[in-house]
């Protein structure tokens, strides 16, 4: 979800003719022309709480905490309703900042294929960064993450 509002926020300041990022990094998503939301009843409780246990990174006892239903499902619906009704423009201009794609190859919730095809909205450089874990590789392979991350940041300095 993080990439296609990163994707949407950098068209919306591309189109107010402010200041453009250097470099746009992104995460665990097939780029937007490719991004659709399915297979899921965002009336059912325990389908959006399967969801979320097949991406992992959620532990079992949490999604069935009591709490979890009337605190974070809201939430969490929310988000899954904007998703499914996000239409990507395809008269949108093509991004012009360099990217980084950071994925997992284990990653259930999206192709692979398909994510390696971000070079395509952008006019700028596109690297692809291939981590283990599944979806929540973020915060399993951290230390690489954070390190990846900061290679990146220094790159752009130069």
């Amino acid at each position: 979800m993080g990439a296609i509002i990163a994707y949407e926020l950098a068209q919306k300041i591309y189109c107010i003719k402010a200041p453009l990022p250097r470099h746009i990094i992104l995460s665990g998503c097939v780029p937007p022309d490719k991004f659709h939301l399915s297979n899921i009843d965002l009336s059912s409780d325990d389908q959006i709480k399967q969801r979320i246990l097949k991406m992992g990174g959620t532990p079992l006892q949490i999604v069935e905490n009591p709490e979890f239903d009337s605190s974070f499902l809201p939430i969490i619906r929310a988000d899954y309703l904007m998703l499914e009704r996000y239409e990507f423009n395809k008269q949108e201009h093509l991004l012009s900042e360099d990217i980084s794609v950071l994925y997992s190859k284990n990653d259930d919730s999206v192709s692979i294929k398909d994510v390696l095809t971000w070079g395509g909205i952008t006019t700028g450089l596109t690297r692809y960064y291939e981590f283990e874990g599944n979806h929540f590789f973020l915060t399993e392979e951290s230390k690489m993450v954070i390190e990846c991350i900061r290679q990146i940041c220094r790159d752009c300095r130069d």
